[in-house]
């Protein structure tokens, strides 16, 4: 473990990994089992630059999806995952009619999620970096749904235990504007 602030042990997020499900035996609306993997790794290739890998994986097993609990789905979006898109906006959607019967497309939540991201940071004097990145990803039911991509640059400024950064992302794969993430992580 690397030594931080004071020479305190700080923690690692190399890899975070959950297995939850529940039956109707035990009073569930749905008999299902989700996974979920995250994976991160920071690779120093010079003194000054890091390559920084992230990746998240997950998948849901149950009979009829519909079934399934909103808080159980997958979502991909946002400032943790594909920047470039608003928080939890890549989804499967559904046409839902409102009470007022208006009719608009909503996003469910998908079965599966798959997401990536690759960035390339330079410190710079004063705890400062920069930052180069490229994430893809997606939350959807059937494996082949198109990916979202965006690519964009941040600056980034150390703290003794954490890292702030602000992010400016274009998403690639659809039109829109650039969107600005804030980002605030354990120091890497």
């Amino acid at each position: 473990m690397p030594e931080g602030f004071l020479g305190e042990t700080l923690f690692s997020r190399g890899l975070y990994a959950d297995l939850i499900g529940s039956h109707s035996a035990l009073g569930s609306d749905a008999d299902f089992l989700r996974l979920h993997v995250q994976a991160e790794r920071v690779f120093d290739l010079r003194p000054r630059w890091h390559l920084l890998v992230r990746g998240e994986f997950g998948t849901s097993l149950v009979q009829n999806f519909d079934d399934l609990p909103g808080i159980y789905r997958f979502f991909a979006g946002g400032d943790r995952s594909v920047r470039g898109f608003g928080y939890n906006s890549l989804s499967p959607v559904q046409q839902v009619t409102l009470k007022d019967g208006t009719v608009e497309m909503r996003t469910t939540g998908g079965r599966h999620l798959l997401v990536g991201s690759v960035e390339i940071a330079r410190d710079l004097p004063r705890n400062f970096a920069v930052a180069t990145f490229f994430d893809v990803g997606n939350a959807f039911n059937e494996f082949g749904d198109p990916m979202a991509y965006a690519a964009g640059v941040g600056l980034r400024f150390r703290l003794p235990v954490i890292t702030v950064g602000l992010d400016i992302a274009q998403p690639l794969s659809q039109s829109g504007s650039p969107r600005l993430h804030l980002n605030i992580s354990p120091k890497l």
